[in-house]
């Protein structure tokens, strides 16, 4: 039987700024010309283990994790590996397997990620492993921040000295009834983020018209509007209104002309210091073709919490082992096609049962959306007169909500049942609708989570978010199964399945 190796390539900048390869294995080679005769130095003590899992709950609000244990070197003592401790990590690391002794071009990639850190130690050296995804989920959505100097008229639209280091808006999709950042007041210029259309926009619940659209700011600010109008400037993200408001001002927009979920969550994806197009799974273009909305305001944000809030109730976003961004949005089990049937081959050792009645114990499914856009009080409004003004005014202070029908089985089980409630920023009645209609029947009948010693051919086969066929499997109680966390490691490979 042919052993095992595992090698590790890991990128990092030394301290004169030049890139260098730390190349590792568990046994030692050395590469030929067709690696430039670089050295897999066989001191990998440690090798690294990861995980993926979701909880068994199936909140997407929870979102999915990640994480990777650390790798550990040997011959610390030696100081060999003294000159990583000054290194400058948050590199690639690349983590292969194959036939040992092998060319490295016989060898799979299992894991990529990042190396956060190298801690040295006495007798061994930690490299400290991240997995790609955490860097993406905390990047900016944005950079540009508001310079704070608009103190008159005719100055550039950077808001007042209080806005100063603040984040400029940024909006994906619909957004409807938010309340516009700071402009130039003197100006009557308030800023909302690029937009594709302007729909909407009302002061104090009397609706606006939407007037002409500009070029440039200067162009904008330089314009003659009439009363009542508000104009603005698509690419720089501004509106402009004829006079001071009078009351609460609100405004909506579409921000991309294509405001469904995949093309919104690709937006995300492949935005200033984004991740390339060929390192997104087809699994993100098959989310519901539902619109959503998401509107950060002058408030800090990530690129994690804007995809966690167009993805709120709908689904999950998470990492493959090659670091690609996949997508899942879960239904109950019996509805979906297994793409993967593992059997008792597959298995290494008994299943064990970690958690039963998963079931949510509720007669109602309340589904809350348009739920990521400012909603106004009562008393911000002027008193709804005209029918123009009441149905602005019913735009704001609606509860868009929709609550799914009383579920017997449910009721008889657990007489006093609660509502549980799944807030999203889908934008239409329809898809909320859908997405209630999917997740009832998820929570109406008990539910089970086993958790499986797979092998690795086994492992190799399933991510999150796979629907496996364990109708082969005797005593589990489930032909069909979501996986909902995997862990993986050379020696051992355990998945998690709902169902």
């Amino acid at each position: 039987m042919t052993r095992t190796e595992t090698r590790i390539k890991a990128r990092y900048m030394d301290a004169v700024g030049a890139m260098q390869t730390l190349y590792l294995s568990d046994v030692g080679y050395a590469a030929g010309p067709e690696e430039d005769y670089a050295v897999y130095d066989g001191a990998l003590r440690v090798r690294p283990t990861w995980t993926r899992s979701i909880d068994t709950a199936l909140d997407p609000s929870a979102g999915a994790d990640t994480s990777y244990s650390a790798i550990s070197l040997g011959e610390a003592a030696s100081g060999r590996y003294d000159a990583l401790r000054d290194a400058a990590w948050g590199y690639e690391v690349e983590v292969m397997e194959g036939p040992a002794g092998r060319p490295t071009s016989e060898f799979s990639v299992v894991m990529t990620g990042i190396t956060e850190r190298a801690d040295i130690g006495w007798r061994d050296v930690d490299l400290i492993l991240r997995d790609r995804l955490q860097v993406l989920r905390d990047r900016p959505i944005t950079t540009a921040t508001l310079a704070g100097t608009a103190t008159a008229g005719g100055m550039a639209p950077e808001g007042g000295p209080s806005l100063a280091g603040r984040p400029v808006p940024v909006g994906w999709g619909v957004a409807e009834a938010v309340t516009p950042v700071e402009g130039n007041v003197h100006d009557q210029i308030y800023r909302i983020g690029a937009y594709d259309a302007l729909t909407g926009a009302a002061d104090g619940g009397a609706p606006l018209t939407i007037g002409p659209q500009f070029e440039t700011a200067s162009a904008l600010q330089a314009a003659t509007l009439s009363a009542g109008e508000v104009a603005g400037c698509r690419a720089e993200g501004l509106i402009r209104l004829y006079a001071p408001p009078a009351g609460a001002l609100t405004v909506s927009a579409r921000h991309h002309a294509d405001c469904r979920l995949p093309a919104l969550v690709r937006a995300v994806l492949e935005g200033p210091g984004g991740i390339r197009p060929s390192d997104i799974r087809p699994s993100v273009d098959a989310l519901p073709a539902w619109e959503a909305g998401w509107w950060t305001g002058a408030t800090e944000a990530t690129v994690g919490q804007v995809l966690d809030g167009l993805l709120a109730g709908v689904g999950y976003w998470h990492d493959d082992a090659l670091g690609r961004i996949a997508a899942w949005r879960p239904t109950p089990p019996e509805w979906a096609t297994p793409t993967v049937a593992l059997t008792v081959d597959d298995l290494a050792g008994a299943p064990d049962l970690v958690a039963t009645g998963l079931e949510v114990p509720a007669g109602r499914i309340e589904v809350e959306y348009r739920r990521a856009w400012t909603v106004l009080s009562e008393d911000q409004l002027v008193d709804a007169d005209t029918p123009a003004r009441v149905a602005w005014h019913d735009l704001l202070t609606a509860a868009y909500r929709l609550d799914a029908g009383d579920i017997p089985v449910v009721q008889d089980r657990w007489p006093g049942y609660r509502t549980v409630a799944r807030t999203t920023a889908l934008a239409l009645q329809d898809a909320a609708a859908t997405l209630r209609t999917g997740l009832a029947p998820m929570y109406d009948m008990p539910r089970r989570a086993w958790r499986l010693g797979v092998t690795r051919a086994g492992a190799r086969q399933c991510d999150l978010g796979t629907c496996v066929d364990l109708s082969a499997i005797p005593r589990l109680g489930m032909a069909r199964a979501w996986v909902v966390g995997l862990r993986r490691s050379r020696s051992d490979a355990q998945l998690t399945v709902w169902g």
